[in-house]
């Protein structure tokens, strides 16, 4: 359903009236959610909050940079009166990304049982995944302490043409060094 302002469209799983603040995603989808509970799991949104309060007015709407597909996995994660949602490899880095980024703990702790309950499922996929996917998730992996993450990245990267990972900003560190080994 279209917004009252200029190109923006409500969240069908957090419609206007769900909560009482709307963050607004890049790709300008209105999500309304309960400032409480985002304040109460994430640092970053309890000091953004918290700001707010001594302007002049409070303001009840907040811009964020990701996309609203990224935002509704991350509220789904930590609203109690939400399924969870489902996860595909292709979003866990994007979502351990935003998870660090408002420093919510919970999507690190989520993304990990997924990947672990899932193995055989993803086993699958990671063939699927370019050279440069494999890159992004082993960093995550890293980046997030997975090892789970890790070990299905270093599987596929093991299959990938060398001249792929020399190019890339692998390369240059010493997990390059271990990669070729591997293989």
């Amino acid at each position: 359903m279209a917004n009252t302002q200029t190109d923006l469209h409500d969240s069908e799983i957090f419609p206007p009236g769900y909560g009482d603040i709307r963050l607004i995603s890049s790709d300008r989808v209105v999500l309304s959610f309960h400032r409480w509970l985002l304040a109460y799991v994430s640092p970053v949104f309890h000091d953004m909050f918290k700001l707010g309060e001594t302007k002049e007015h409070d303001s009840h709407e907040v811009s964020l940079q990701e996309e609203s597909r990224i935002l509704t996995l991350l509220l789904q994660f930590i609203d109690p009166m939400q399924d969870k949602p489902d996860l595909d490899f292709q979003v866990i880095p994007q979502l351990l990304e935003v998870g660090r980024k408002y420093q919510i703990d919970e999507v690190r702790k989520q993304a990990n049982s997924w990947l672990t309950n899932n193995c055989s499922t993803v086993d699958d996929k990671t063939t699927k995944l370019s050279t440069a996917q494999s890159i992004e998730l082993l960093e995550r992996g890293i980046t997030y302490e997975i090892p789970r993450l890790c070990q299905l990245a270093l599987r596929n990267l093991i299959k990938a043409p060398a001249r792929e990972i020399f190019v890339s900003r692998l390369s240059t560190s010493e997990l390059f060094e271990h990669l070729m080994e591997l293989r």
